[in-house]
This record gives C-alpha cells, sequence and structure tokens, in this order.
C-alpha cells in the first residue's frame, strides 16, 4: 500500500471518528432534551403561528400556548421538523417546561425521538467506518 493511500486512509478514520464523536455528542444532547421535556415538562394546547424554512428545506415551527399558570407564550419549537412537518394554523399538543415555557416542543409521541436517533446512529455507523477503514488498512499492511 503506497504512502499516500495509507495517509488518505488515517485522515479518513480520523474525519470519521471526529464526526462520529460530535454526532454522538448531539444525539445525547437532543435525547437529554426530549427525556427531561417528556418527564417533568407540562402538556398545552397549541396552535402553529409561523413555519420558518431554513437550509435545505429545514423547517421550525414556532407555537403560541397558555401555560398552566395562564400565561400565553408564543415560542419557537426547540428542534427542526423532519418526519412530522406542521403548517401554519395547525393545531398541535406541545410539552414545554414549566420552569421555562420558551422551552418547547411540538408532542409527536414516539417521533419525539427521531433527531436523537439520528444523531446517535450516525454516530454509531461513523464509528464503525472508521474501524472499517483502519481494519482493512491493517490488512493490507499484513498482505503487502
Amino acid at each position: 500500500m503506497s504512502t499516500n493511500k495509507r495517509r488518505s486512509n488515517i485522515i479518513g478514520s480520523i474525519a470519521c471518528v471526529i464526526m462520529g464523536l460530535l454526532s454522538l455528542a448531539f444525539g445525547c444532547f437532543m435525547s437529554i432534551q426530549v427525556q427531561r421535556l417528556e418527564s417533568t415538562g407540562m402538556h398545552a394546547d397549541a396552535i402553529v403561528t409561523h413555519v420558518k424554512t431554513g437550509a435545505k428545506n429545514s423547517k421550525t415551527a414556532t407555537v403560541a400556548f397558555q401555560t398552566t399558570d395562564g400565561d400565553n407564550i408564543q415560542a419557537q419549537c426547540i428542534f427542526q421538523m423532519f418526519v412530522i412537518r406542521h403548517e401554519k394554523g395547525d393545531r398541535v399538543s406541545v410539552l414545554y417546561d414549566p420552569g421555562d415555557p420558551d422551552t418547547v416542543m411540538i408532542d409527536n409521541g414516539i417521533w419525539n425521538w427521531d433527531q436523537p436517533a439520528f444523531g446517535l446512529l450516525g454516530g454509531i455507523m461513523l464509528l464503525g467506518l472508521a474501524v472499517l477503514i483502519l481494519r482493512s488498512q491493517a490488512k493490507q499492511k499484513d498482505v503487502g
């Protein structure tokens, strides 16, 4: 195996490890957010007041709802919408943090976990790819 090929494999492996760890960290952060809102958050009926379209057609909803204390809140959801996309005017159920009602997400049941799952699975796949690259390099080194 040439020196350039080895160097390229090592750089590729390092890139996969870095991106995999970032993806795992992001997935863990999102998992903590979802778990916290599902366990200690309050439910409220809400209406989607605005949908912001971002990069690569990602969408983020702003919702209006009333807390159990009677405060009227309008806040942007903490997660973008990927699998289930709501439109302006849709009536939805939200989970919000009673200590900070601006921390809110649309309650989509099991789909609350789609983004944390994608982050965690993506991280695992990238780390696995790094291992495969290094193993194939080691095998080629033994053969060569």
